[in-house]
């Protein structure tokens, strides 16, 4: 499985997590189990874990440190409060800084570029400039400001 396809995987798990409310995700108390189905997923689309290993990994490390990512976003999203955000941005918003800040195996570039194509697929028309505006201030300033 490609990182894209992965990347995609981790946003559905992701956007479905934000349903369970910013708090619990602010506190890192919402699981991966709690909110997505992944056994029916991999089912569906006649995947294995191994094909969809990465999306896993990093969906459950975005779930884990939730608190510390959405933190991040706070101080780095003018003009808005948290849940004023689009889900779709938000959640690719925190699937990225995680990414970004704990897997450093990664292409700062490669990571912003894929929030934004998939910006394009889920989000908002105009919101792919949103997220790569943050994202590119959150890399300027340092991945963890």
């Amino acid at each position: 499985m490609s990182r894209k396809k992965s990347r995609d995987l981790c946003f559905k798990i992701v956007f479905s997590s934000l349903f369970a409310g910013l708090d619990k995700l602010e506190q890192s108390a919402v699981r991966m189990e709690d909110c997505f189905n992944i056994e029916d997923y991999l089912e569906e689309n006649n995947l294995t874990k191994l094909d969809c290993e990465y999306g896993i990994s990093l969906a459950e490390a975005t779930l884990t440190h939730s608190g510390e990512i959405l933190s991040v976003l706070r101080d780095n999203i003018t003009g808005y409060t948290l849940d004023r955000v689009y889900k779709p941005e938000l959640a690719i918003l925190m699937m990225s800084v995680c990414e970004l800040k704990y897997f450093t195996d990664t292409n700062l570039k490669i990571v912003i570029n894929e929030a934004v194509e998939l910006t394009k697929t889920y989000g908002d028309e105009k919101g792919y400039k949103f997220v790569h505006g943050v994202l590119s201030k959150i890399v300027q300033g340092g991945k963890d400001e």
